[in-house]
């Protein structure tokens, strides 16, 4: 109660990850974006690490679990994002189907993943990485790594020809950002947990 609001941190992380976002695939100025991008994301972590109320502590990155954990989420999102986006696409595109068969053919996987958030809450009791979800870190983790991730893999298939070979190419890089989160899962099960 009565905390105060980290602006600067606000004003900073908002800039410095649109523009890292618009770096990946904008129209103009890409490279300015990314300097822009860089500059304030370091002044970012600069103001975290005086400021009394962080938007972000970066105490949560000097843990093992942790960080990788934030790692695996942004990973995951990344490749997540990018397979909803460009998906229906395809399967309008290369496989003919309406859009209204593209939207029901991914009834299945929603159903999926419904039925496993509901264990969610017992694995996080069993294993305690509540530890993980501190000051809404890994939600940002889980937005930015969305957005970044979809705008890195449209740049990557950006001036194919030919929608199917776009779909190829997007799911390698699909594949690419899954094998590092995959990376990053293993890498939590190292040291000890919390």
């Amino acid at each position: 109660m009565g905390a105060k609001i980290d602006w600067w941190g606000t004003i900073t992380s908002v800039i410095g990850f649109s523009g890292l976002v618009y770096s990946l695939n904008g129209s103009s100025y890409r490279l300015v974006a990314f300097i822009v991008s860089i500059v304030t994301l370091i002044i970012f972590g600069y103001i975290e690490s005086k400021v009394e109320h962080p938007l972000m502590p970066l105490v949560v990155f000097k843990d093992n679990q942790r960080i990788s954990a934030l790692i695996l989420r942004f990973f995951m999102l990344g490749a997540s994002m990018s397979y909803f986006f460009l998906m229906p696409q395809a399967l309008q595109k290369v496989f003919g189907f309406s859009p209204l068969m593209a939207s029901i053919s991914f009834l299945p996987l929603t159903v999926i993943q419904f039925i496993v958030s509901l264990y969610i809450p017992r694995l996080t009791a069993r294993f305690s990485n509540t530890s993980v979800l501190i000051s809404g870190v890994v939600n940002t983790f889980h937005q930015i790594g969305g957005a970044v991730g979809l705008a890195f893999i449209s740049t990557m298939i950006n001036g194919l020809k030919g929608v199917d070979v776009m779909i190829d190419q997007a799911q390698f890089w699909m594949v690419v950002l899954a094998i590092i989160m995959t990376v990053a899962a293993i890498n939590i099960l190292r040291g000890k947990h919390e």
